[in-house]
C-alpha cells in the first residue's frame, strides 16, 4: 500500500491544502471533523493513502502546514 504525505508551505500553501483537505474529505464521505457522514467506513480502498484512523473512529488528513508569518510579541 502506498502512502502520501502532504507538505503546504506558506500563506498561500496552507489556504490550498486546507481547500483541498475539505474536498478529499467530502468525496470519501467525511464530515470535517473525521467522522463517517453515514456511519459507514466507506469500500474505498484508497482511504488509508490520504488519511490514519484514529482510536475513535476518525479520519485524519496526512498533511503537515508550516505558516511562514512574522512572530508577534
Amino acid at each position: 500500500m502506498r502512502e502520501i504525505i502532504q507538505i503546504q508551505i506558506g500563506q498561500c500553501g496552507v489556504m490550498l491544502g486546507d481547500r483541498f483537505w475539505s474536498l478529499v474529505s467530502q468525496e470519501h464521505g467525511l464530515d470535517p471533523t473525521g467522522k463517517c457522514l453515514n456511519n459507514e467506513i466507506t469500500n474505498n480502498e484508497n482511504m488509508q493513502v490520504f488519511f490514519n484512523e484514529e482510536g475513535d473512529s476518525r479520519f485524519v488528513p496526512r498533511s503537515i502546514f508550516v505558516d511562514l508569518g512574522k512572530n508577534f510579541l
